[in-house]
C-alpha cells in the first residue's frame, strides 16, 4: 500500500516514541560524565513485580488478603 512521506514520517515517528515509552524508560542505563570522568547509573522508570515482592513491598491487595485469612484462622482457633 502506497502512502505519502508525510503519512509514513508520521507513522515512524509514532513508533518511535512507543519504543521510548515502551523499552527504553523501562530499563536502567549508564551515563558517562567526560568532563568530571564519572559514571553514574540511572536506574529504569519502572520496576517489575517480582523485583517489589523480593525487596518485601506491601500491596494492599495483599495485605487485605492476609488479613481476612487471620481472622479466618482466628475464627477456626475460637471455635
Amino acid at each position: 500500500m502506497q502512502v505519502s512521506e508525510e503519512v509514513y514520517r508520521e507513522y515512524k515517528r509514532a513508533e518511535d516514541k512507543e519504543h521510548y515509552f515502551m523499552k527504553r524508560l523501562k530499563r536502567g542505563r549508564f551515563v558517562v560524565d567526560d568532563k568530571n570522568q564519572t559514571v553514574t547509573y540511572v536506574p529504569g522508570r519502572e520496576t517489575s513485580y517480582e523485583q517489589l515482592l523480593e525487596a518485601e513491598w506491601a500491596f494492599a491487595a495483599y495485605l487485605f488478603i492476609n488479613n481476612q485469612y487471620s481472622r479466618q484462622c482466628a475464627k477456626v482457633k475460637l471455635a
